[in-house]
């Protein structure tokens, strides 16, 4: 959310832009051990999506 602040989006914009970032970098990890493994942070990249 920070970065999306410093960069002049809104409050809204930016709480959007982060839960996007969050919830693709989640469904992107892979599984290691039990619960939620290592998250792809650079899964927008590979997509296209940053």
């Amino acid at each position: 959310m920070a970065s999306h602040l410093a960069r002049g989006h809104t409050v809204p914009e930016a709480v959007s832009a982060a839960k996007t970032y969050v919830t693709g970098a989640l469904a992107s990890g892979f599984a290691l051990g039990g619960g939620i493994g290592p998250v792809d942070h650079g899964w927008a990249l590979r997509r296209g999506e940053a």
